[in-house]
């Protein structure tokens, strides 16, 4: 049990049966010519993936699931756990940070991953950072964790809320959500910030501290955009509820979410 909300029991509710590796066609061609193709199955649930570059990507999941991409195919890491692992982030300089339930953390050093101390047992699902030495992850009970190069230590988060996942712009300008809760820390304090009445908020993705978004259990299958002084609620066309978002650059912004649905915007087709 990690959670009196039943946050273990809800987030199993987001995760596939089983996860396709899929890989996308030529960047160059038009949308409608792009295929995306099957790369294999895991024999593990995944949870979260990240990676450096093409030819450098990790995926976590249950049982202590960790498969890495070389370029040419997926292979099972010995990460040295079973409990499940929820997310994975990548440094720039090829470590990678992977957070878990019973306050896991695994760090890769280029080589072998490795325990690390988190000084928690609450559930980790989210981990993000702006540097190697600058990393945040977030967790149930409000647990907010920050390391520093040195040691993961714990943050006054201000809420008891189940938090789901953190993105920043930088290591001053960071977004943390979760269970009717946004959060965002200015480099020195964590504040919630005033949205309309939220659900389960499970992802958030951003450009910029002037373009961010956020997806979860949001009223009509909405989608909230922050422009850098307020939520706006975007109209998402449809009444299904997202689970996630990301965007590669203002121009071009994806959200998913149940019965397959697959979101696409641009600025030039936003709607308030």
């Amino acid at each position: 049990m990690i959670g009196g909300d039943s946050f273990g029991i809800f987030r199993m509710l987001l995760i596939v049966p089983y996860m396709l590796f899929l890989s996308c066609g030529d960047k160059g061609l038009e949308p409608e010519q792009i295929m995306w193709r099957r790369q294999g199955i895991a024999l593990a649930d995944l949870n979260g993936i990240c990676g450096n570059s093409g030819n450098d990507v990790f995926a976590v999941g249950f049982s202590g699931a960790i498969l890495h991409y070389d370029g040419e195919s997926w292979n099972a890491m010995n990460s040295g756990t079973s409990v499940v692992l929820s997310d994975v982030w990548c440094s720039p300089n090829s470590e990678a940070f992977v957070v878990g339930w019973g306050g896991t953390i695994l760090r890769y050093d280029g080589k072998t991953w490795n325990a690390m101390n988190s000084g928690t047992s609450a559930a980790l699902m989210g981990v993000w950072g702006s540097s190697q030495n600058n990393v945040f992850a977030v967790g149930d009970g409000g647990t907010i964790l920050h390391y520093d190069g040195e040691t993961w230590d714990a943050m006054e988060s201000g809420t008891s809320q189940s938090l789901w996942a953190v993105w920043g712009s930088s290591g001053n300008d960071i977004f943390v959500v979760g269970v009717g809760v946004v959060l965002h820390y200015d480099g020195a304090n964590w504040n919630a910030m005033d949205t309309e009445p939220l659900g389960y908020v499970t992802g958030v993705w951003g450009n910029s501290n002037s373009d961010v978004y956020i997806a979860g259990f949001i009223e009509h299958g909405g989608i909230l955009h922050y422009d850098g002084n307020s939520w706006s609620h975007m109209n998402s066309g449809t009444c299904l509820t997202t689970t996630d978002v990301w965007s590669s650059s203002e121009n071009d912004v994806f959200a998913v979410g149940f019965n397959g649905e697959v979101l696409y915007c641009s600025p030039l087709v936003r709607e308030g």
